[in-house]
């Protein structure tokens, strides 16, 4: 069956507007899914965070969030021989690398851990700091080791 140039020219112009449409709709079908990722990956942390509170709470450990990427787990029992454990939370594992250098200076004898986050799940990387006092892991404190420096 031969077409004429015109019904020709009109069926891929049909074609053409489909294949558009087919684009448009799977772009737009990839950026909600890309957008329900992001909703269940951040409700997946919130209810991880949930659980290990809930968790350290079951064994006498207390919680303590000192702010949105600082938190203290606190063991009255001493039973790791040590009252507290700090976590700082970082989005890069470059970010965390900087404030573990500037916290091995700052108290050498405390030990210190960079892992992926566990405990602070908003994260990407944190650093677990076992039997350091509290009040070095203030807010402000966790912002001035964050600052650049040229020391770094």
């Amino acid at each position: 069956m031969r077409l004429s140039h015109q019904q020709s020219s009109a069926h891929q112009t049909s074609s053409h507007q489909t294949s558009s449409h087919q684009t448009s709709s799977h772009q737009t079908s990839s950026h909600q899914l890309r957008s329900d990722v992001q909703a269940l990956q951040h409700l997946l942390a919130q209810q991880k965070q949930q659980l290990a509170v809930e968790r350290s709470q079951e064994v006498g450990f207390e919680w303590e969030a000192l702010g949105p990427s600082v938190a203290v787990l606190h063991d009255p029992l001493r039973r790791n021989g040590w009252e507290h454990t700090g976590y700082l939370g970082f989005e890069t594992k470059q970010a965390a690398e900087t404030t573990l250098r500037r916290l091995h200076k700052a108290s050498p004898q405390t030990h210190y851990q960079l892992r992926k986050a566990r405990r602070l799940p908003h994260y990407r990387w944190e650093i677990k700091a076992t039997d350091i006092a509290p009040e070095c892991l203030t807010p402000d404190a966790a912002r001035l080791a964050q600052r650049p420096s040229s020391a770094a």
